[in-house]
């Protein structure tokens, strides 16, 4: 299966001698891209793993994304309902590296832990 064919696809079991196996009976395979998906909270395991998929890191390297996390990759496809730093405007911030979900917080490396309402994570990046 080529690794950027997105959409289900007929898996073949083979034995080591090339012969079909009989017993396994028809199984599908779906390819998922990796991507982020809005969420109010909540940690990224939990929303991911509720879409069948599992929490990863995005180009940018970031796990989730919140007012003062704010990945090019999730902008115009993640909603900041909760304000952003250093205003409103919720500018992308670059690279984001690192950042992780601590229960419905998301936090950047070196960021203040003071569970402001910029801190909520707004989206997780989830894939398999």
């Amino acid at each position: 299966i080529p690794s950027n064919s997105v959409g289900n696809h007929s898996v073949i079991v083979m034995n080591p001698e090339g012969q079909n196996s009989t017993t396994v009976g028809n199984l599908l395979f779906q390819v998922i891209n990796p991507r982020w998906l809005a969420t109010n909270g909540g940690s990224c395991i939990t929303v991911c793993n509720a879409q069948q998929m599992i929490s990863m890191k995005s180009p940018e390297g970031a796990h989730c994304t919140s007012g003062e996390v704010i990945p090019a990759s999730a902008r115009g496809v993640i909603s900041y309902r909760r304000g952003c730093a250093p205003n409103r405007s919720c500018p992308v911030q670059g690279r984001i590296n690192g950042a992780t979900s601590q229960g419905q917080f998301c936090y950047g490396p070196g960021q203040p832990k003071n569970r402001q309402a910029t801190d909520i994570t707004q989206g997780c990046y989830c894939g398999l």
